[in-house]
């Protein structure tokens, strides 16, 4: 999971990271991954939870699971009206307080990330998609825990395949501030 966050974040414009971090420089330890390297594996915790809060449970992971389960899945169309965006005002706000996603889909034209959702739509059309978004379940409920203009972009896109994502589960996903 950690290793698909920064790969995600990297591509990203939005978001900055310290140019090193554990001794090597930070996107080589993304785009150049030993995962068998232990001490990689902890610079890119370490990476994570400076600029996200993970190791220590903070900012975006303020009580988020310590045992979360996470594999490969596919959602079809008719999973899609159960992804909510994460518990933030931002995206209450798209939503008009729903937080569905398909619902900020809706809502997005004219607002400030209307140009890199649609720049995104462009990818999912491509074939050349972006990164998986990371989503988690919450009784039923999928939450965008990473990737939420990713997720918005393609249901604008309107793509006709499922949408592949990083998906975690924990009986213990209640606890996480943003859900």
């Amino acid at each position: 999971m950690i290793l698909e966050w920064l790969t995600a974040e990297l591509k990203s414009k939005r978001f900055a990271y310290p140019d090193q971090i554990g001794g090597r420089r930070s996107v080589d330890l993304v785009t150049d991954p030993s995962l068998e390297n232990g001490s990689d594996n902890a610079a890119r915790r370490d990476l994570l939870t400076e600029v996200r809060g993970y190791s220590s449970r903070t900012l975006i992971f303020t009580g988020f699971p310590t045992k979360v389960d996470w594999f490969w899945a596919s959602l079809a169309h008719e999973d899609l009206g159960r992804l909510f965006y994460l518990n933030d005002e931002g995206w209450v706000r798209l939503t008009n307080g729903t937080r569905v996603v398909v619902d900020g889909a809706t809502n997005i034209a004219g607002t400030k990330d209307a140009e890199a959702v649609t720049a995104i739509a462009d990818e999912y059309a491509s074939g050349n998609p972006p990164p998986r978004p990371i989503i988690v379940e919450h009784e039923d409920r999928l939450i965008v825990l990473e990737g939420c203009l990713r997720v918005t972009a393609f249901v604008v896109s309107n793509q006709p395949g499922p949408l592949q994502v990083l998906l975690g589960r924990s009986p213990h996903m209640g606890g996480w501030y943003f859900v």
